[in-house]
């Protein structure tokens, strides 16, 4: 498999480190989110294969026991770590599962129905649904961080090069932090149903937000996900 570019394993909080990478001549960046938890164990959401010093370091903070693939467009290298560590236990979002055995060699379950009870109450799962992605949220609450994937977006200043902040201001995915206009249109499939997992979300205690696309919110997360879906209350 080839690898991507990517920059080293940050510390970000307890238990909390960040990683960020790119897929092959894109312009737009996505993270790999690692979680190492009271118990000892390691999940990795939104894998990203990495070269070995890279990979080293993971190892260094745990060998992976929970690699979570969060919607269908961020599963690329799920199967990379299947192969790696065939003691990870490999979970996908119910609503794609289907869609993603042509990508994922091995899928041993899914984040709704097999969520385990070892992580219970420290990283929870809110699947969104109404969306065709099948994504699915994640609250750390040691670190009160919200771990999204391509819900929302938070570019802004020279994040991006001049033609792609253009395109993304005409997708209202640029200087605010909320859903594109694709994500909208195309993405939600159902408003009353992504509303209401919202709302699940929204019980939660979070104040920091990490998005695969932008500018991670350090806080004032849970406002502005409200804020940021209250059109569609309209």
């Amino acid at each position: 498999m080839e690898l991507y570019p990517h920059g080293p394993i940050g510390f970000l909080d307890d238990g909390l480190f960040l990683v960020e990478g790119r897929w092959k001549r894109s312009v737009f960046e996505r993270k790999m989110t690692v979680f190492r938890l009271a118990s000892g164990e390691v999940a990795v959401h939104s894998a990203i294969a990495m070269d070995e010093p890279g990979m080293a370091a993971l190892e260094a903070i745990g060998r992976p026991s929970w690699v979570l693939v969060p919607n269908i467009l961020h599963a690329s290298d799920a199967g990379w770590y299947a192969a790696r560590y065939p003691s990870a236990r490999i979970l996908v979002p119910a609503a794609v599962r289907a869609k993603l055995f042509d990508r994922i060699p091995r899928i041993d379950g899914s984040l709704d129905e097999d969520w385990p009870d070892s992580l219970q109450g420290e990283l929870s799962i809110v699947p969104l649904h109404g969306t065709t992605i099948g994504e699915v949220a994640f609250v750390h609450a040691p670190s009160r961080t919200l771990v999204l994937t391509d819900a929302v977006f938070h570019y802004a200043g020279r994040d991006l090069p001049f033609l792609s902040r253009l395109l993304m201001r005409a997708n209202s995915a640029y200087g605010r932090f909320g859903p594109s206009r694709i994500f909208l249109s195309f993405v939600v499939n159902d408003r009353k149903a992504l509303l209401a997992s919202i709302d699940a979300l929204l019980t939660h205690d979070f104040d920091r937000v990490i998005m695969s696309h932008g500018r991670m919110l350090p806080e004032g997360g849970r406002e502005a996900m409200a804020d940021a879906f209250a059109s569609l209350r309209r």
